[in-house]
C-alpha cells in the first residue's frame, strides 16, 4: 500500500525544483510485514552531477541524517527504497 500522500509528495518535490536542475532524488519509507509493503512516508535528498556531467552524486550524508531523524520519529519505519523523476528517460532517469 502506498499511503496518498506520497504521490503528491514526489509530484511537488519535481515542481519546486530549480529550472536548471533535471533530476529529483528521493527516498522511500515504511514498512514491510511479511508480503505486505506499506510505503508510509518520503523525503527529498540533494543531489548533483559531477563535473562531466556523467555521474549523479546524491548527498548520501544528508540522507543517513534524515534517515536517523525519521526513525526516532517512528522506529519501525524504514528505507524500502528510493525515487528518480525526470523529464527524460536516460541512465539517471530509469
Amino acid at each position: 500500500m502506498i499511503h496518498p500522500t506520497i504521490t503528491p509528495n514526489i509530484l511537488d518535490h519535481y515542481l519546486r525544483k530549480p529550472e536548471d536542475q533535471e533530476i529529483v532524488v528521493g527516498t522511500l519509507l515504511g514498512t514491510i510485514d511479511g508480503s505486505q509493503i506499506d510505503i508510509h512516508s518520503s523525503f527529498a535528498v540533494p543531489q548533483y552531477f559531477d563535473k562531466e556531467q556523467k555521474d549523479l552524486i546524491i548527498d548520501s550524508e544528508y540522507m543517513q541524517k534524515m534517515l536517523k531523524f525519521y526513525r526516532k520519529v517512528n522506529p519501525k519505519e524504514g528505507l524500502l527504497g528510493m525515487y528518480i523523476s525526470s523529464k527524460k528517460l536516460d541512465e539517471h532517469g530509469l
